[in-house]
């Protein structure tokens, strides 16, 4: 029997997670199963290499070439198992039914579409077949945990010898959609793009790929490796606003969809923007769940949010996917790096704005479209793996202070300084321009004298030069261009259905630049970590370090190098010997802070840090911690904000501040 169970794997809270896991090995050694979950990369790396995991986006493509013949589905009320009920209603198979209190078990046969709790609600799908709630007990309060998995695939054998067990149901008529991808010199990382794009399994669209004049051979590379591909050759560089019109003006699709050249799309990702739009007819632009492609756990976007004087930022980046809700939400903006766009509001509203040529345009599109009366909705199942910055991560340069930097770094601040600005004079309400325009005059006549001090006492001066130079040029582009940036204003308020008042709760309140994201060039996880048994920040943290850091800090009053965290901060570890006790070297700020730290997932205890002195503390681990094995320590504290204890404009949530720390 080739079986698929489909169900989250550890570190899914107990007790499910550990039912779970056991089950799963077991049916592993009675039948040839394949195990589907939500993300491959949250699972437990153990059962990774005992197991054959696999995304649920790929469980319709299993089932159709026969490499599945029956699903196998576990269901609980806990939003960890949400994720699995779209395919149990694509994909019908055996279902079974976990109370929260592992009281009770059901097993059902589901024929058709629909899924529930508790058995009488699937009425009319199926029927009972197994309602052994001692068997449950006894599996897992220390029995037989065989003798569940054994009942479960006597089932399923019944099953398959009555005929086949999936026929899946005739799909509906979809809405035409192509999914457009905007190439500049990409021959290098553009092919796993274009063979995810062509893998999709929606049943109804296309790929077109705009080069915007590519020196690499781009073009010539897509026509010889991808005949199936639409290809437009631009004879000069258009920009993403531009090449994305372009596309956008040709197509006869009902829905476009975005995709960057260096992003990889799960098989059912189209499918998956297409079902959220097509549920509210206001929706006019679905944006995706973007992972770091190099640190598959981090989230590199979920939408994009905005403060009151334009500065965008990516929603959540940087920090773990920990939030297993499928339910879309509204968003202020979707990312252009993988969105899908209703066709009929890129006619009504004009498509991207070509002044901002690149960076930006999504948020401004964005605004556009709520102005309009439409919709901008975050879809959490619609998931690609995007190589954020990876043109600077592949040449190892990084756009932050105290790191080298290009002159496409330099190109890209100045075009997002310029860019913020020409969103806002766009879009706000004059009454409302006027005050976000005296704030942002205020923050960056603030910010400009902070890069004065930098560079008075000689700190990475060329940065802070580039970020003087961009911050001066932007007000200068935008004033000297008053025209023209006044005549696309014109155009945008005549879109205009909704009042700024209405807006104001999907625009967010923190002022300045995102300085609370961290650094977040510095970011690991447990797939891309590569540490020793110490880390001295400054010296050894490079690959060693999770989300919910800062950047590198001098502190010549404490004679060290440190980094502030935020409230909740990842690390990792790998010993040389078996681990017993972590050494920490940190200070609180200017309160007592609480500190609680976790090893290997397991609490290692709380401390309570006094006063701003750097203290060694030894925590004694719960059990020891493999030598050869990467460790992931979590630091959870409180927080404070320096401005809130006259330290100057720092906005930032501090935890505490740490030197070094290490296993022996």
């Amino acid at each position: 029997m080739k079986l698929a169970l489909v169900a989250p794997l550890p570190p899914l809270p107990v007790p499910h997670g550990e039912l779970i896991a056991r089950l799963s090995e077991e049916l592993n050694r009675l039948a040839d199963v394949r195990v589907f979950v939500r993300d491959p990369a949250h699972a437990d790396p153990g059962l990774g290499r005992r197991l054959s995991i696999e995304p649920c986006a790929d469980l319709p493509e299993r089932v159709r070439t026969g490499d599945v013949e029956l699903p196998i589905y576990l269901l609980a009320g806990s939003a960890h198992f949400a994720h699995q009920v779209r395919f149990l209603k694509e994909v019908p198979g055996l279902l079974v039914l976990l109370d929260d209190d592992l009281e009770e078990l059901c097993v059902e046969l589901v024929l058709g579409p629909g899924t529930g709790r508790a058995a009488e609600r699937l009425a009319g799908f199926g029927r009972a077949l197994l309602r052994p709630a001692d068997v449950f007990a006894e599996a897992f309060g220390g029995g037989d945990p065989a003798r569940l998995a054994r009942l479960v695939v006597e089932r399923a054998a019944g099953v398959l010898r009555q005929g086949p067990a999936v026929v899946q149901p005739a799909r509906p008529a979809q809405p035409a959609a192509e999914i457009v991808i905007v190439s500049y010199n990409g021959r290098a990382f553009i092919g796993p793009c274009l063979e995810s794009a062509l893998a999709q399994d929606y049943p109804n669209f296309c790929v077109t790929v705009l080069d915007n004049a590519s020196t690499d051979d781009t073009a010539g590379f897509i026509r010889e490796r991808f005949p199936r591909v639409r290809l437009i050759a631009s004879r000069e560089n258009l920009g993403f606003a531009a090449g994305n019109n372009r596309c956008f003006e040709e197509s006869r699709a009902d829905y476009v969809a975005l995709l960057n050249q260096d992003a990889m799309a799960r098989r059912d990702w189209l499918t998956e923007l297409v079902r959220v739009a097509e549920r509210d007819p206001r929706v006019a632009m679905v944006g995706s769940k973007m992972m770091m492609l190099r640190c598959p756990t981090i989230l590199n976007s979920t939408g994009i949010s905005m403060n009151r004087i334009g500065f965008p930022v990516d929603r959540r980046i940087g920090e773990k996917d920990l939030d297993p809700s499928p339910v879309p939400e509204e968003i202020f903006g979707a990312c252009g790096g993988a969105a899908l766009i209703r066709t009929a509001t890129l006619r009504e509203i004009g498509g991207f704005d070509e002044l901002f040529f690149m960076y930006f345009e999504d948020t401004d599109l964005s605004w556009r479209i709520w102005l309009s009366g439409g919709k901008v909705v975050y879809a959490p199942l619609a998931v690609v793996h995007h190589d954020w910055h990876g043109d600077l991560a592949g040449s190892g340069q990084t756009p932050c202070a105290g790191r080298e930097f290009s002159e496409k770094t330099e190109r890209r601040r100045r075009l997002c300084e310029r860019n913020r600005l020409l969103t806002m004079l766009k879009n706000y309400s004059l009454r409302a321009l006027i005050g976000a325009l005296i704030s942002a005059r205020c923050n960056d006549r603030a910010r400009r004298r902070q890069v004065k001090e930098a560079l008075s006492r000689n700190e990475t001066p060329e940065y802070f030069r580039m970020v003087e130079r961009a911050i001066r040029d932007a007000w200068t582009w935008n004033v000297r261009n008053i025209a023209r940036v006044w005549r696309h204003r014109l155009a945008t308020q005549r879109l205009r259905r909704v009042k700024d008042a209405e807006l104001f709760r999907l625009i967010s309140d923190w002022n300045g630049e995102p300085s609370f994201v961290g650094e977040l060039e510095a970011i690991q996880d447990g797939f891309s970590a590569r540490p020793g048994d110490r880390v001295v920040m400054g010296a050894t943290d490079h690959r060693a370090l999770g989300p919910g850091w800062y950047g590198i800090e001098q502190r010549p009053d404490l004679g060290v190098t440190i980094r502030w965290t935020k409230e909740r901060a990842f690390a990792y570890l790998k010993p040389e010997r078996d681990a017993r006790r972590l050494h920490l070297l940190a200070a609180s700020g200017p309160r007592p802070i609480d500190l609680a730290v976790t090893a290997g997932g397991l609490s290692a205890g709380r401390r309570t840090l006094q006063g701003g002195a750097l203290t060694g503390i030894i925590f004694d681990l719960p059990g020891p911690l493999p030598a050869g094995q990467v460790h992931e320590l979590r630091f959870d504290s409180q927080t404070f904000r320096p401005c809130d204890y006259g330290m100057g404009p720092d906005t930032r949530e501090l935890g505490i501040t740490v030197a070094e720390f290490r296993l022996e």
